[in-house]
């Protein structure tokens, strides 16, 4: 002690660096146990990022195979763990950012396969069978109407049935040799049965900008087709409901009412 009753200045130093010295064990200690508890990765720290990276990624994926499938090329199909389905009221211009749809046209069918059933299944509803006449090459290379059997939807409509007439062959029916004589597509205005002959009106397509030897299969295979579906002798043809006796480029002359007698003896 001083003699103003104090202690001395060293014995307060020492016990201080005694304090710190302790804290400093201490924490050093907390410190290692913490380092040799900590497992080899860190997982927190992965997570994280393979959270951020990783969705980021597939977000870029999903838009590739959704822009792929928009422009009709084929796009790889989602893994079994990407289930995730797009929800129906996203727009049709819009990115969805989850995975790919990939059944869902398949769910569509299955909500709608009742229906689509029972469509199928009504009888009133499938189409009938109907003999058409269209131009096949024969042996000689030159070409004959035969007759085709095909599915129909206008069964009992000769307006109809001349419509799928023009129209042509299908693809099917063109690899089996099959011949459309109608390359410029005129339109049906109307069409009736008028005693014994079959009366057709077309719009001014018919005939036009058409040669001689093309014009004249076009009427030969009318003729046949509405004889033998109406039993008809004869074929009255108007343009926008007026005769007009020259058709084609080269003037073709035709009479008013066509009949076998006249296609044997002209055409």
């Amino acid at each position: 002690m001083s003699r103003g009753g104090r202690k001395p200045a060293g014995g307060d130093g020492q016990n201080l660096v005694t304090i710190l010295f302790v804290l400093g064990v201490i924490g050093w200690g907390f410190f290692a146990i913490d380092r040799l508890t900590e497992p080899a990765t860190p997982q927190k720290v992965s997570k994280v990022q393979g959270r951020a990276t990783g969705q980021e990624s597939g977000w870029r994926k999903t838009a590739r195979e959704w822009l792929t499938q928009k422009i009709g090329t084929s796009a790889p199909q989602p893994k079994t763990s990407e289930k995730a389905r797009v929800s129906r009221n996203v727009a049709a211009d819009e990115v969805p950012m989850v995975a790919e749809p990939g059944n869902l046209k398949a769910e569509l069918a299955e909500e709608a396969g009742d229906t689509l059933i029972e469509s199928r299944a009504d009888p009133e509803r499938l189409e009938a069978m109907g003999k058409f006449y269209f131009y096949k090459l024969n042996s000689k290379g030159q070409p004959v109407l035969a007759m085709l059997e095909r599915p129909t939807a206008a069964a009992g409509n000769l307006k109809g049935r001349l419509n799928e007439l023009i129209r042509g062959p299908s693809g099917a029916e063109q690899d089996k040799d099959f011949i459309d004589s109608f390359i410029r597509k005129p339109r049906v205005l109307g069409a009736s049965v008028k005693g014994r002959c079959t009366a057709v009106d077309f719009d001014t397509n018919f005939g036009s900008g058409v040669s001689y030897q093309t014009l004249r299969l076009q009427i030969q295979q009318l003729y046949k087709n509405t004889s033998a579906w109406q039993g008809t002798e004869c074929l009255e043809i108007t343009l926008r409901g007026k005769y007009s006796p020259h058709l084609g480029t080269d003037g073709l002359f035709f009479p008013r009412r066509i009949d076998a007698a006249w296609l044997k003896q002209n055409l």
